[in-house]
């Protein structure tokens, strides 16, 4: 079903995400501008989190499923074509 792709999805990105900037605060490639620019866009974040919660209730499963396979399908071209441009 499109909510467990959307749980998991959602768990797979937020733990990257997580881990990724524990790396960067390691590794002292975070500084603080940086830090800054991201606490910006927090709004845009939940802007688009409020968004997605009212558009989901207007796709149904077959919809999704079909938009899923399409940029699934569509990034796959993509890498394609880049590892063929070398």
């Amino acid at each position: 079903p499109i909510s467990v792709f959307r749980a998991t999805i959602n768990t797979v990105f937020a733990v990257a995400n997580v881990l990724a900037l524990v790396a960067f605060a390691v590794t002292g490639d975070l500084e603080m501008r940086q830090l800054v620019l991201s606490a910006a866009t927090l709004p845009i974040l939940g802007a688009g989190l409020a968004l997605g919660l009212r558009l989901r209730r207007m796709i149904d499963e077959t919809r999704a499923r079909r938009m899923v396979l399409g940029l699934l399908a569509l990034a796959g071209v993509s890498a394609l074509i880049s590892a063929a441009a070398g």
